[in-house]
């Protein structure tokens, strides 16, 4: 996913850290100071999500809108930037929000139900048990693919190799 991730930040010209041992003059070489790195202020984006449960498919069905660094709302085509490419117009796709009535982008559930299965069956092989709070988090882990510059919980760790 880190990745995906370098490769978004690098097509869309942000950095987020810069190495100074590779940027610096002969001057700065000899420096033996430990902390080399250089942060810089970036442009970012913030997402709203949220998860409804879609009747037909019965699965959560995750919405995205956002806004900017200045706090404009994006548009639909600046929320698919951040989305990969093969899910754009396909799984992606902007809808009306069933409660909201608003139109959003969502990630379209037809294949939740089998990839959230596939964890869970996983899961069972290797005698973990699943609480609940656990299921959503592994719903998150799942999105996060199709948006990868999205981060939800960086507290929390699941051990799909354990799953």
């Amino acid at each position: 996913m880190n990745e995906q991730y370098n490769e978004v930040v690098e097509k869309n010209g942000f950095l987020t850290m810069s190495d100074n041992k590779n940027n610096t003059d002969n001057n700065n070489q000899n420096n033996n100071n430990d902390n080399n790195d250089e942060f810089i202020a970036i442009p970012c984006r913030t997402y709203d999500i949220s998860i409804t449960y879609d009747e037909y498919y019965h699965t959560p069905r995750m919405w995205l809108s956002g806004t900017n660094e200045d706090g404009k709302p994006l548009n639909t085509q600046q929320i698919l930037e951040d989305i990969m490419s093969e899910y754009q117009g396909e799984t992606v796709t902007p809808e009306e929000h069933p409660h909201l009535g608003l139109k959003q982008v969502t990630i379209h559930p037809c294949k939740h139900s089998q990839v959230l299965k596939a964890f869970i069956e996983k899961a069972k092989e290797n005698k973990v048990n699943l609480k609940p709070n656990q299921c959503l988090l592994i719903f998150l882990k799942f999105m996060s693919s199709v948006m990868p510059t999205i981060e939800y919980d960086a507290t929390t760790d699941l051990l799909f190799d354990q799953i």
